[in-house]
């Protein structure tokens, strides 16, 4: 491998890189749409009031602007309940159709439009970064096709998450889009940490690598795999917790703030029992890694989990016991989903490895 196809790698695993930044991203500034009530700032996609650029007062707006923007919406969301009967899923057409929540029109804000507005721009600024990484991924396609194909299908599954934000809008944040949303950005997080690590490994000179028992290796992938899917559990759950703090605030009111964790009594016991199996197994995989591996970015990334999860429970317990401040909670979520990322990531990097053979440090 000479030089010049080193640096063409080393840009590759940047732009990987970049994607998964840009992913980061879109889910940090969907955590703030989230928790300033801006969700439904625009109410139609992908335009904002029928606008490339939204108003910044409702004299902009036609006088039955909410009446207009509902029947649209009411439009959308007869297609998307036909898609679902289609798979089976009646009751949630029914709801969709017939739910009056989903209907409510809110009145124009130019603060959480503006809010919402921002969001859309970074969710098209990381399609035009994944676009970038697609087209360098095409260019290397002699050295390995494969980077390629993962690529495209990212790019496919980008457009896919953009049209079910279109849903979660059209259906007025119902709560299971929004579950799925959240998936489908995690898909798009280890796709490309996926194809970082492979890029990574080719690159990789065999005087570079260190070699580690096959016995060993399955211990750790074992302890990584584990961490995983328990992180995995605790965000979904930590999204069932925030629907359901969006329930209790629409009941208490913004005056009652303090008292929104005493309606979690049903969602939360579960959400903070998952939090000490997290960090217990994290304790273990730290454990094992410096045990079994010399490998520097598996520590590394063993020493970054913990102090992740440490600030992820210091972050958890300010939350429940101060009144839930707003500006916390994406944080909450963007913390827990690179500690996710960085397990994904360290899991990937061992099975690129067969057992007893050298696995890059």
């Amino acid at each position: 491998m000479n030089d010049m196809t080193r640096l063409q790698l080393r840009r590759f695993a940047i732009a990987c890189m970049a994607c998964v930044v840009a992913f980061f991203l879109v889910v940090l500034a969907g955590g703030v749409v989230r928790s300033t009530g801006a969700g439904m700032g625009c109410p139609d996609w992908p335009k904002c009031f029928g606008q490339y650029v939204p108003p910044t007062s409702v004299k902009e707006l036609p006088p039955d602007y909410r009446e207009i923007y509902a029947a649209k919406r009411k439009k959308k969301n007869e297609r998307f309940a036909r898609y679902l009967r289609l798979l089976g899923k009646e009751e949630v057409a029914e709801r969709i159709l017939n739910d009056p929540a989903v209907y409510i029109e809110q009145p124009f804000n130019a603060a959480k439009t503006w809010t919402e507005y921002v969001n859309r721009l970074v969710g098209a600024l990381s399609g035009l970064v994944m676009l970038l990484t697609t087209i360098a991924a095409f260019r290397l396609r002699k050295l390995r096709k494969v980077w390629f194909w993962h690529c495209l299908g990212a790019l496919v599954l980008l457009v896919f998450q953009a049209w079910i934000g279109s849903i979660v809008v059209s259906t007025n944040l119902l709560p299971g889009m929004i579950t799925l949303h959240m998936l489908l950005a995690m898909a798009l997080i280890a796709w490309m940490l996926w194809v970082w690590t492979d890029v990574r490994a080719f690159m990789q000179k065999p005087a570079e690598r260190v070699v580690v028992p096959a016995a060993s290796l399955w211990l750790l992938r074992g302890s990584y795999a584990l961490l995983g899917l328990l992180l995995t559990w605790q965000i979904i759950e930590g999204t069932g917790v925030r629907e359901t703090v969006d329930g209790v605030a629409q009941q208490m009111g913004e005056a009652a703030r303090a008292y929104w964790v005493d309606g979690l009594d049903a969602v939360l016991p579960l959400h903070r029992w998952l939090s000490v199996g997290v960090i217990l197994v994290a304790c273990v995989a730290a454990a094992l890694t410096f045990a079994l591996s010399s490998s520097a970015f598996l520590k590394k990334a063993a020493m970054g989990i913990g102090a992740l999860l440490s600030w992820e429970a210091a972050v958890g317990m300010t939350l429940a016991w101060n009144a839930m401040p707003f500006y916390l909670q994406p944080l909450h979520l963007l913390v827990a989903l690179v500690a996710w990322a960085w397990c994904f990531a360290a899991w990937a990097w061992l099975l690129k490895n067969p057992g007893g053979k050298a696995l890059f440090s």
